[in-house]
């Protein structure tokens, strides 16, 4: 559970990171984050197994494929990006939840 909450620690401070990092329109650096909280996430999902690990394996693919377009300066749309930072949240609260970390994912919307 220790190594669960470290990685759950590292997915919410590289979400947050992005959200900042794209409020500043730095992409490219979003992009990074954005992966880099997805990797945090599995991470953590791996140390606490089973169901928790297959419920977060979608929203990693999705935040990792999202991160990609970002970081490589492909196309993507204000929308898809919204709707993946809810995800994703909403993927490492649940993980939170699960492992008994009272730390939340806050409920921000990436910078317009």
């Amino acid at each position: 559970k220790v190594f669960a909450k470290a990685n759950h620690a590292l997915a919410l401070a590289h979400r947050t990171k992005a959200a900042e990092s794209w409020g500043r329109k730095e992409y490219d650096r979003a992009g990074y984050e954005l992966k880099a909280a997805a990797h945090g996430l599995e991470s953590a999902a791996g140390w606490a197994g089973g169901e928790v690990k297959a419920d977060a394996s979608a929203t990693v693919a999705d935040t990792r494929a999202l991160g990609d377009k970002l970081a490589s300066g492909a196309t993507w749309t204000r929308d898809e990006v919204a709707k993946d930072f809810e995800a994703l949240g909403k993927s490492i609260n649940a993980l939170g939840q699960k492992i008994g970390s009272t730390k939340k994912a806050s409920p921000l919307a990436p910078g317009a």
